[in-house]
């Protein structure tokens, strides 16, 4: 089973979930343990889910260099092989 077949299935199961709720609340489902059920079913997908997407590796992006500016190149001043003369 693969990520994709999960997800599709733990939304049918929300699906499922709410429905049984809606039954109870109205007085249509008299089974509450059921509900239960199929709570506990949804959490261990969703456990099952959670574990393998922490298998799936992860790529991070690459950063790129970054290079000079054009406006940057042109705000410095220009470096001359002249020295300063030491101070008396």
């Amino acid at each position: 089973m693969d990520l994709d077949d999960l997800r599709r299935d733990m939304l049918t199961q929300r699906g499922t979930i709410r429905k049984m709720r809606l039954g109870i609340e109205l007085n249509k489902e008299k089974d509450t343990a059921k509900l239960k059920i199929e709570r506990r079913q949804l959490a261990r997908m969703e456990t099952i889910y959670t574990e393998m997407m922490k298998k799936v590796p992860v790529q991070k992006p690459v950063k790129a260099e970054k290079k000079p500016t054009k406006k940057k190149e042109a705000l410095r001043k220009p470096k001359t092989g002249r020295t300063v003369p030491a101070s008396r």
